[in-house]
């Protein structure tokens, strides 16, 4: 790069998430300290926008592109379209399919499966007797939203005293998982245990449950950053 900064185009998923708000947090400041300049673009859960975006920046010929995937299957043309440009390739936190890893130099974050490996082994010494267990997803199609919940259900396969009552969507978004749990509730009564696929969705979880005084009886499970909220509920128990 000589005397240039490195440019960075960074394409993520939205810009609401609080996961992603934090991602954007600490690269900013990682890259300041470098001296790389990041070009940012925000996709609001759009597979088509995000495409027209990564192309923008393909366009604008960035030296790198770093992706945080809409949805897993989306990605594969402009993946192609980089490795024609010779762009290098960052897949960030949620994997791309196989047939586009292809055309991913590298991949940052955790493996899904074995989050959702590990929040079953949990979830089976928190029910040691079994009950109904509900599960709030993220965004579906993503890579996280596929394998947390597969990884979780394959896990469970030898305790068929744990039922999995109801899969539900909340978009990795608060509000939503609140006014889901809020329906879990008045529709399943025994409920036992809510596993989340996220951290921010599990604080929706327990504001639901607070409210219907069922502390005692439904448990919750989150997966993701302990934030300052998150380390206070853990507190809590």
């Amino acid at each position: 790069t000589g005397e240039t900064p490195p440019v960075c185009g960074v394409s993520i998923a939205s810009d609401q998430s609080a996961y992603q708000v934090r991602l954007y947090q600490i690269m900013q400041k990682q890259a300041e300290e470098k001296g790389i300049r990041l070009i940012w673009k925000y996709a609001d859960w759009d597979a088509s926008l995000q495409n027209r975006q990564i192309r923008e920046l393909i366009d604008d010929k960035v030296d790198v592109l770093i992706i945080c995937p809409v949805n897993s299957k989306s990605m594969l043309d402009s993946l192609k379209e980089a490795r024609s440009r010779e762009i290098p390739v960052v897949n960030l936190n949620m994997k791309v399919d196989a047939y586009s890893a292809v055309y991913i130099d590298t991949y940052v974050g955790a493996s899904s499966q074995e989050e959702g490996s590990l929040a079953a082994q949990l979830a089976t010494e928190l029910l040691p007797e079994g009950g109904k267990v509900a599960i709030l997803e993220g965004t579906p199609g993503t890579d996280p939203q596929i394998y947390r919940t597969q990884a979780f259900v394959d896990e469970l396969g030898d305790r068929p005293d744990i039922q999995i009552a109801d899969i539900r969507s909340a978009d990795w978004n608060r509000q939503e998982a609140e006014g889901e749990t809020e329906r879990l509730i008045r529709q399943i009564t025994d409920l036992r245990l809510i596993y989340c696929q996220d951290n921010n969705m599990a604080a929706g979880a327990v504001a639901a449950i607070e409210k219907a005084g069922k502390e005692q009886d439904i448990q919750v499970i989150g997966i993701g950053e302990a934030d300052k909220e998150t380390m206070e509920l853990l507190r809590k128990g």
